[in-house]
Parts: structure tokens; sequence; C-alpha cells
């Protein structure tokens, strides 16, 4: 499974989507998941097989006002050493 960075950006009545998020982080496909401040953006570290299950996440939170502004893979410190071995 791939992990993603996730930067969102939400409006009034994300808060509503806590129990769906905590949700996510007990079924251990959000790895974390936080609010930066009071910017009205945040991120979450999140797991997926592939970008259709990708899109799926994201696009359940939508009906939240929860929008993501950047999703980027994240590569682990093994897979880093792998791509320097080349």
């Amino acid at each position: 499974m791939t992990k993603y960075l996730v930067l969102w950006e939400h409006w009034e009545g994300s808060g509503d989507a806590l129990p769906l998020v905590k949700e996510d982080i007990e079924k251990g496909t959000f790895k974390d998941w936080g609010v930066l401040g009071t910017t009205g953006r945040g991120y979450v570290i999140l797991e997926a097989s592939n970008e259709t299950e990708l899109f799926l996440l994201l696009t359940k939170y939508r009906k939240y006002d929860i929008r993501p502004i950047s999703v980027e893979p994240v590569l682990s410190v093994d897979q880093v050493e792998e791509l320097r071995k080349g």
C-alpha cells in the first residue's frame, strides 16, 4: 500500500466529519490526521492500495466540505534507500 500526504481545507460543518475520521483512524486507513492551528487547513497521512481507493477515500469527505488541496505520495526510509541504490 502507498502512503499519501493530503493537505486539505475545510469550511463550516467539517466538524461533523470527526466520527468518520476516528473510524478511518481505527481501521488503520488514516495513519495521522490533524488541523493546522486556526488556518482552516489540515492534513492526513493515509494508505491506499491504488488511485481508485484514494479517490474514494477523499470523496467520502466532500459532503463535510473537506477538500484536498494537495495529494503527494510518501516514501519510507527504505524506499528512499532503494532509489539511491538505483
